[in-house]
């Protein structure tokens, strides 16, 4: 049945697989035994919603929209960035000035992406910023297929799509050159 009994008159749900406690056996906690987590055979077998192209279009040309009105946005922060990743770029390592030894960063992982576009010869703060852009897109992007992938529904996914491209912490920060669009990327991707 559903349920068997263990230890006296308590009842718990037998789980296949799980071992069962008996005369011979050790009491043995739910939270030691480790089972497999798996969706259930509905949501597996259901059909996943079509992705809204019409509103991942227009999400997306709003994130555009919002990237070309902010597109002057600056913080003097990225250039210490831009600065560290030249001299990483330039052999003198992740340093401010060539010959100190100080690490003036907080965003190493950042400032070492910046510095191979510095060797080919690429200003940091003319690429960071597209690459910024580019990464605050693929959360966009990202933000659609996970709310599909969860079992939203289409308008579900439309909405998230559009609140990531308008939201306010990337409206500032996609246009600055800075980490923070690399670092939301990578956790929507993780």
């Amino acid at each position: 049945g559903a349920f068997s009994a263990c230890r006296g008159d308590a009842a718990l749900p037998s789980i296949p697989g799980a071992p069962v406690a008996g005369a011979n056996s050790k009491p043995r906690s739910i939270a030691a035994t480790r089972l497999p987590v798996r969706m259930p055979l509905a949501a597996r077998n259901r059909p996943q919603p079509a992705l809204p192209r019409l509103e991942v279009v227009a999400a997306v040309a709003l994130y555009a929209a919002l990237c070309l009105l902010l597109r002057h946005f600056s913080v003097d922060d990225a250039f210490i960035s831009y600065r560290h990743a030249r001299h990483l770029a330039e052999g003198h390592g992740p340093v401010m000035n060539p010959g100190e030894r100080v690490e003036g960063v907080s965003n190493l992982p950042w400032t070492a992406f910046l510095a191979p576009f510095a060797l080919a010869g690429l200003e940091p703060h003319r690429v960071a910023p597209g690459l910024s852009v580019l990464c605050g897109l693929g959360c966009v992007l990202l933000a659609t297929r996970l709310t599909a992938r969860l079992g939203g529904s289409r308008a579900a996914a439309a909405w998230a799509a559009l609140l990531v491209a308008s939201g306010a912490p990337l409206a500032a920060w996609r246009v600055s050159g800075m980490e923070t669009l690399g670092k939301y990327l990578a956790e929507v991707i993780r």
